[in-house]
């Protein structure tokens, strides 16, 4: 999706045809982010004989977690390849690059943004178990059997 409004853009197309048609970002995107990482699984996990065996399963996600680094390659080095102008018709005569090392720390409604997602995310957790009935209903116990109960040669010794 965040190649398609590039195209809409007269500036930003030669980066979408870059990602989308040319070189090694567009092998990326069709080959990894779309095949190896949407297709395939799709196959994998929709096809019955493949869909309920646990090594498909894994492979899929495998696969999976594939497309998703493919698809943060294509958000960072595309962009870094075809920077945007972000000041058309201007001049900057200076970077803070050009300045040397920067400070940064960070402030309270940050610390507070990250505290409310990871508790809206143990939140969804706890909902999920609760809604969808992931947890079981019952345990039980199998006793380990001692050493002398364990079978020698098809007998069982009694000590």
């Amino acid at each position: 999706m965040e190649n398609a409004y590039r195209l809409y853009l007269y500036e930003s197309r030669e980066a979408a045809y870059d990602v989308l048609f040319g070189g090694f970002p567009a092998l990326v995107f069709w080959g990894g982010l779309l095949a190896a990482g949407s297709v395939i699984p799709a196959v994998i996990l929709f096809n019955p004989r493949t869909g309920s065996s646990i090594p498909w399963i894994v492979l899929s996600s495998v696969l999976v977690v594939f497309g998703v680094l493919c698809e943060r390659y294509l958000i960072v080095i595309p962009g870094q390849a075809h920077a945007p102008d972000l000041f058309p018709n201007m001049e900057i005569p200076r970077s803070v690059v050009e300045e040397g090392m920067v400070s940064y720390s960070i402030s309270y409604h940050e610390w507070f943004q990250a505290l409310g997602v990871v508790a809206l995310v143990g939140f969804l957790f706890v909902l999920g178990l609760r809604l969808f009935k992931l947890l079981p209903k019952e345990a039980r116990i199998y006793e380990q059997p001692t050493p002398a109960q364990l079978p020698v040669a098809g007998n069982m010794i009694e000590v």
